[in-house]
């Protein structure tokens, strides 16, 4: 049967009965040119594809050859241990694994002999696995008790409670900005963090972002009256703004004063240095959603699995600003508010900490 009769026959099958059809053919092209295995691996790679669509309709399908597919669960982000790596560090530089060595290690290196071959070594290293030849300088956290009450440590101790005991489904996921933790949401709106290292978790670290979107002006009011979940954001002279006036000097060294701010204005108070005069001008309002079916829970939405009202005091949701400076907004804009410890949290490696008590008992 030729390639054409059998496309033929394939385009006039009804779409309720599908069909395959194997085209064998042993002749050559009119050019004389033997296609014969182009033929063969497009027939393969058709049939497979075939097959995969009927497999995802009907999984026992090949049952009674004793094949049936597997299915795929989301699990929790890989990740490793930094204890484990001595002399190197896989890094990422602009999108860009990187595998520099440990500056720590060769500062402890001295040599009476062969420091020339070492230096050659760290050269070819770099050539091919490290391009900027920069050595990898470990991270220090500052410590927690260093300045005042920003830097206060949670009295928390670590729960006896095992990962895998945790009442399931379970949802994981690590934390953006701090990479070996990771966050556990039970069957019971529970909420764990869990580190693959010994680490300090900062309160100024989100934990995960809320669902939703901004509202401001008269759109807040009528969100109201519909009986809509709002976390409102207004700031003015009386507002804790420590975190702020510090967000705004930073601006102000890169050349930005008096930046739009949505909803409010700020402006530097000349007779007084360092000073800003924030006041609101219309309402503004982050309005909570309820998490679509077809989204998956992560650290940019599983705040919007928790009851806002019943966190406990371990920890609490703060409003995130950021500058933009793009072709079609420039100011300070408001981001999806988030999770945030009350105070520092030391914690162990591999051990769980309760953040939230169950929330729903059923």
């Amino acid at each position: 049967m030729s390639l054409l009769r059998a496309s033929t026959l394939m385009s006039l099958q009804a779409a309720s009965q599908p069909q395959q059809v194997l085209s064998i053919i042993w002749a050559r092209d009119d050019s004389g040119t033997d296609v014969r295995k182009g033929i063969e691996l497009y027939l393969q790679k058709h049939m497979q594809t075939f097959l995969q669509k009927m497999l995802s309709q009907k999984k026992d399908l090949l049952g009674s050859s004793g094949y049936v597919p597997g299915s795929l669960a989301e699990g929790i982000a890989p990740s490793y241990d930094e204890r484990d790596f001595r002399l190197t560090m896989p890094s990422s530089v602009d999108g860009k694994l990187v595998l520099p060595l440990r500056a720590e290690r060769l500062e402890e290196l001295t040599f009476t002999r062969c420091q020339e071959a070492f230096t050659l070594t760290t050269k070819q290293h770099n050539e091919k696995f490290n391009p900027s030849g920069i050595a990898y300088h470990v991270k220090k956290r500052k410590a927690e008790a260093e300045v005042g009450a920003e830097h206060k440590l949670m009295k928390l101790e670590e729960s006896a409670t095992q990962l895998k005991d945790l009442p399931q489904p379970v949802i994981s996921f690590p934390v953006e900005n701090a990479s070996d933790v990771c966050v556990h949401i039970d069957h019971k709106l529970q909420v764990w963090v869990l580190s693959t290292n010994d680490t300090m978790l900062s309160r100024n670290c989100p934990l995960m972002l809320g669902y939703g979107e901004y509202r401001t002006g008269g759109e807040v009011a009528q969100r109201k009256d519909k009986g809509a979940h709002l976390f409102e954001m207004k700031m003015d002279a009386d507002s804790e703004v420590t975190n702020f006036k510090t967000f705004l000097d930073y601006l102000e060294v890169k050349g930005i004063v008096n930046p739009d701010f949505v909803a409010h204005s700020v402006e530097a108070i000349k007779e007084k240095e360092g000073q800003y005069e924030i006041k609101t001008k219309e309402e503004c309002a982050f309005e909570v959603k309820k998490l679509p079916n077809n989204q998956t829970s992560s650290h940019r939405n599983a705040l919007s699995l928790l009851d806002w009202k019943n966190l406990g005091d371990k920890v609490m949701v703060r409003m995130r600003l950021k500058y933009v400076d793009s072709k079609n907004a420039t100011g300070i804009f408001p981001q999806k508010p988030g999770l945030f410890l009350m105070n520092g949290l030391e914690m162990k490696a591999g051990k769980l900490y309760c953040l939230i008590k169950a929330q729903n008992e059923s």
